[in-house]
């Protein structure tokens, strides 16, 4: 919260927080509008989702087995905040912002305040890109990269709420937020069986694509096809009916044809409807799951610029199956797989991406006589209508100093 909220969100002439620019996105679906451009082209709107979804809901950051020592830490940038989560000597997990979140400068050098995450040596910085976790290995807490993150004194800094669903773990810069349970449902529903079958995080990748995290994930989920999906049908768009209230998550099941032939365990705690679909599902804001009756993927979107977003990819198999590493033929396999798919996705994406900046495209084409288009997506509508459920929440402040300072609790 570094943009004082009180001052207001304004860009291309427009007041970001006016239920105005909105009109017609929260109709039924296929009377709906799309969400004007700015909403994928603007760093003032990059802001304001930093303020009003970001720092507000619980956002996905990674797998337990990632961290699985004593010590262990892993970075990761919420909007423009910069905190971590690490490993307690009992097993518990504990969040904290990092000590300098403008890294070695006293203020936010220009370069960094353009809404685009730098390279930087302060990888604990809230405008640097994240480094990997962080081993603590011998030298624990007092290794040179922890200092950045932990300083000397890492029970003076400000908590960050943390919680995990099975393996999921997940952050919460508010402290007044509802629990993780509330805001995953019905989504948690379907990582149940997953999290009851101790699901193991085997190995992942990053990769990242020119887009807005919004068109990223309704892409994937428009367009990612997993092995053995059955062809799908799809009637006119107009007429479809999708399900959910603003605060549900949107979800995509799709048969399989007869899978015989695996070389990764089952899940034994899957019903036997899961073990013939392919579950696509996105857990608001930045979940995307791929639910396989051999595997799980996590896809982690992370806005790495108003333009840019970067997907962390994890694989998880059966806690059961023995001998199961990196190297396994069959994950080296499924990953490959995975990256093809997340290419494809990233080139619709990107395309999505350029329409919503070509030059001359108003985010308020009324003014000229025309409308925003309909939009097409069911799972863009429902995303859309979580967006500006949350936009137009009006919140209280009280003063001007930034969260991540010790005395605001």
């Amino acid at each position: 919260m570094f943009v004082h909220p009180e001052l207001g969100y304004f860009d291309e002439r427009e007041d970001l927080t006016a239920a105005r620019l909105y009109a017609g996105t929260q109709l039924a679906f296929g009377r709906a509008r799309a969400l004007p451009p700015i909403a994928y082209r603007s760093k003032v709107f990059a802001d304001l989702e930093d303020e009003k979804i970001w720092t507000r809901d619980w956002i996905f950051v990674g797998g337990l087995d990632q961290i699985p020592e004593a010590g262990d830490l892993l970075p990761y940038t919420v909007g423009h905040h910069g905190i971590h989560v690490q490993r307690r000597a009992n097993a518990s997990l504990i969040g904290r912002f990092n000590k300098a979140q403008h890294g070695g400068c006293r203020a936010v050098p220009l370069q960094c305040q353009t809404g685009v995450k730098t390279k930087c040596s302060f990888t604990s910085c809230g405008y640097s890109r994240d480094r990997d976790v962080i081993p603590a290995i011998e030298l624990g807490d007092e290794t040179p990269a922890m200092r950045q993150y932990l300083g000397e004194q890492p029970d003076r800094l400000s908590p960050v709420r943390v919680d995990a669903l099975g393996p999921f773990v997940h952050v919460n810069l508010d402290q007044g937020a509802d629990d993780l349970e509330s805001q995953l449902c019905p989504v948690g529903d379907l990582l149940a069986p997953y999290a009851e079958a101790n699901a193991k995080g085997i190995a992942g990748f990053w990769v990242e694509h020119k887009c807005n995290w919004k068109l990223a994930g309704k892409a994937f989920l428009d367009h990612a096809e997993a092995p053995g999906m059955a062809p799908v049908k799809t009637g006119p768009r107009g007429k479809a009916k999708p399900s959910g209230t603003v605060a549900a998550q949107a979800r995509r099941t799709i048969p399989l044809r007869p899978l015989t032939d695996h070389d990764l365990p089952i899940f034994a705690t899957l019903d036997d409807a899961a073990r013939g679909e392919a579950r696509l599902a996105w857990a608001f804001p930045n979940l995307l799951i791929v639910a396989m009756p051999d595997h799980l993927v996590t896809i982690g979107l992370q806005p790495t610029a108003f333009c840019a977003t970067l997907y962390r990819v994890r694989l998880y198999v059966s806690g059961k199956a023995k001998g199961i590493k990196a190297t396994h033929p069959a994950v080296v396999k499924r990953l490959g797989f995975w990256r093809d798919v997340l290419a494809k996705v990233g080139e619709h994406a990107a395309a999505a991406q350029i329409e919503a900046e070509r030059w001359g495209t108003p985010s308020w084409p009324e003014t000229q006589g025309k409308k925003r288009p309909i939009e097409q997506s069911e799972y863009g509508y429902i995303l859309q209508r979580y967006v500006v459920d949350r936009l137009l929440t009006k919140h209280d402040y009280h003063w001007a100093g930034a969260m991540t300072d010790a005395r605001v609790r």
